[in-house]
């Protein structure tokens, strides 16, 4: 794949552009909005509805107001005849709320998307007004953000929309600042293995920056890969569940997806799976009637946003990527693009392939001194490299062709076990323990394919390195970043003064009595389990006792298991939109999520707050386990099996439920159920703790 021309004047807020549509707005602004029928395409029908529905429920009330501003200014362009349905009354209530919002925050999210929706809808985001007469210059609180070099400019979810904010009010050295920002944490809104929800808004912000600067040119080319790799059967993006396990189809991400290529001219009707594309994705994630998406208010917003992008920006340029055809159609796993153009139609590449130039380097490390312990993530120093190589390659070869070629060159051993590189050098898997073996990063970031499947890029670098534990590489070179941008601004470059590592001290010793918490008596259950969690300083209480039926949430929970770990805090930025800095738990989240304890629930989002059902926290302390490289029993429990709810136990609980249960350290509500999907409570969670740090001591 090569980009060949990136089509600027289609990129970014393409709604907020001068281009005319009017040739192909009239082809159907005949629909009407209440009626689907033969003669409107779904696609069109699904825009129709979903804004007279957003619209009719209130606009100005609605959790995504903000980006719906956006997406139905981009409706309006496309059906002129349809502004009417936003009254002059609602809008007002929008503004009013951006006023109100932007005033009391200094987070750089909600400046930027206040200042898309207000420029979306033409009012003026430096002199905003509310109804009051009330002004506000938001773009002058962003700019001071950024002068200032503030975290939550440069979050990877955040920085892509502060680009595109910024667009058509900083001076060009400002933009540079946070281009250059975006360049070097590429790693960091590259790495999928939550997703491509980062990927896919920097490929919508960056794109019109990539005729004059061949880095931005490089990250959207790889991008685009990054995209497809991320396509499943159906056509759609698939995105992480809610805990990590497993991967299904996600309206808002494939929403995300479409609205990035479309951003760079790239038509998402011709990036097909299996012959579906990511349209024919996206719309069989429609509910029935064709009224939207109505999974979560992040399908419905970014679903119709895609859809609003793809409208705006036809007709493309089908030749933008070129992919080899073959009789056969694609191979499985690849995608299919269209060619269109002067070609010849023949089946047959008839031009050479384009050779690219890619780096693949071995590095291994000794077993005599690693103790079968050496990761790394933590341990690079140890590692000896092997060989390192630099060869020509054809632009349609994969990770696995490189690799060979250079360890046959180098007659270096290696085993394929039906592409699975199981042994390099002599290094074999299962050497150093049950975890071990090799993997694999593309500069320096994991991939979530196989090394047969996963393409080529031009001056990539490979690594391949052997790891005593998989478990706890994972994501290991995500966040890593430095993320303060004003090193961006520096005249020269200056020696940068590494802080001491703070390290907490000792907590004080805690002695619990019997009236340290008003709400726990010795006859209760969970006496004991509360006096031990109190007195190894792993729960505290609440200003009302120590609450032992309160639901524990989400927040809760990780920030337990960041004071069990005893670990500092992960030097990274706050990846989540709803974490704000300098939050009680907000230390806790970035680290349970940079480490792969956790991650979160779609649309950039924790849910800090919300409440964590109890097979939830068996899977939380499951990967807990992993991650600090503890015992895991083989064993699974078959009195779990035997639970007369079993069955309701979600598929990606299930290994955690039935070791916990084997360990000891989760039981049933009752003799007869577990009741996976209830709410946890905090005796729950604090019982759950004392077994589990008792059992870790005693195979000690």
């Amino acid at each position: 794949m090569r980009i060949k021309k990136l089509p600027l004047i289609l990129c970014i807020s393409i709604m907020l552009s001068n281009i005319s549509f009017a040739v192909y707005a009239e082809e159907i602004t005949a629909a009407p909005v209440e009626t689907v029928n033969e003669a409107v395409p779904n696609e069109i029908a699904v825009m129709h509805n979903t804004v007279k529905r957003v619209i009719e429920n209130g606009l100005s009330a609605n959790e995504q107001m903000h980006w719906l501003l956006d997406d139905i200014a981009g409706y309006f362009k496309l059906f002129p005849d349809k502004e009417d349905m936003l009254s002059d009354e609602e809008r007002q209530k929008c503004i009013d709320r951006i006023v109100a919002e932007t005033d009391e925050t200094e987070t750089a999210s909600v400046l930027a998307k206040s200042i898309i929706a207000l420029s979306a809808i033409g009012a003026n985001p430096q002199n905003t007004c509310d109804s009051t007469g009330k002004s506000i210059d938001i773009v002058a609180k962003l700019s001071a953000l950024i002068d200032a070099g503030s975290l939550s400019v440069a979050n990877v979810y955040t920085l892509p929309y502060v680009i595109i904010a910024m667009r058509d009010y900083a001076a060009p050295e400002k933009m540079n600042i946070l281009i250059k920002a975006a360049i070097r944490q590429k790693n960091d809104w590259q790495n999928d293995n939550w997703g491509i929800d980062a990927i896919t808004p920097m490929m919508r912000a960056l794109c019109p920056y990539a005729e004059d600067n061949d880095d931005v040119k490089t990250a959207l080319s790889e991008s685009v890969e990054l995209v497809k790799n991320a396509q499943g059967d159906s056509g759609a993006i698939l995105c992480p569940g809610l805990m990590g396990e497993g991967l299904s189809d996600s309206a808002a991400s494939t929403g995300l997806a479409i609205a990035g290529l479309a951003a760079m001219g790239i038509n998402p009707k011709t990036v097909t799976k299996n012959g579906k594309s990511l349209i024919d994705g996206l719309m069989s994630l429609a509910e029935d009637g064709l009224d939207g998406f109505l999974s979560s208010s992040f399908d419905t917003e970014q679903g119709l946003r895609g859809l609003v992008y793809w409208q705006l920006a036809k007709p493309f340029d089908d030749e933008i990527i070129e992919e080899e055809n073959t009789d056969e159609g694609a191979p499985a796993g690849s995608t299919e693009i269209e060619e269109t153009g002067s070609g010849s139609g023949n089946s047959q590449n008839t031009e050479e392939e384009e050779k690219i130039s890619v780096t693949v380097r071995i590095m291994a490390h000794s077993k005599n001194e690693c103790n079968n312990e050496y990761t790394y993530k933590s341990n690079s120093a140890k590692y000896a490299e092997i060989l390192s190589k630099t060869v020509e390659m054809n632009e349609k070869e994969t990770v696995y062709d490189a690799t060979v070629k250079i360890l046959e060159a180098g007659g270096i051993s290696y085993t394929d076990r039906s592409g699975y590189i199981a042994e390099i050098g002599g290094f074999s898997e299962f050497d150093h323990g049950k975890n071990s073996g090799w993997m694999y990063m593309v500069n320096g970031a994991h991939q979530n394919k196989g090394c047969k499947d996963t393409r080529l890029l031009p001056d990539s670098v490979i690594l391949w390195y052997y790891t005593d534990d998989y478990t706890r590489e994972k994501g290991s070179e995500s966040y890593k970043s430095n993320t303060d941008i004003k090193a961006d601004i520096k005249a020269e470059p200056e020696k940068t003064e590494v802080p001491e590592e703070i390290v907490p001290s000792e907590p004080e010793k805690r002695t619990y009595k019997v009236d340290t918490f008003s709400d726990v008596k010795e006859s209760d259950w969970h006496y004991t389990a509360v006096k031990y969690v109190y007195e190894n300083n792993l729960m505290s209480g609440t200003d009302k006792g120590f609450e032992p039926n309160l639901k524990m949430t989400r927040a809760m929970l990780v920030s337990v298991l960041f004071r069990l770990s005893g670990e500092t805090k992960e030097k990274a930025g706050i990846m989540f939109g709803d974490v704000k800095e300098g939050e009680w738990y907000t230390d806790a989240v970035v680290w349970a999520a940079s480490v792969g304890i956790v991650s979160g629930v779609g649309g950039n989002n924790f849910a800090p707050d919300s409440e964590i059902t109890r097979e939830q926290m068996a899977v939380i302390l499951y990967n807990f386990a992993k991650y600090k490289n503890h015992t895991l029993s083989d064993e699974k429990s078959e009195k779990s099996a035997e639970f007369e709810d079993f069955s309701e136990v979600s598929d990606y609980a299930k290994s955690a439920v039935l070791w916990a249960n084997a360990e000891g350290i989760m039981s049933g509500e009752s003799e007869t159920e577990l009741k996976p999907k209830n709410s946890a409570t905090r005796a729950q969670v604090a019982s759950l703790l004392m077994r589990y740090t008792q059992k870790e001591t005693e195979k000690k």
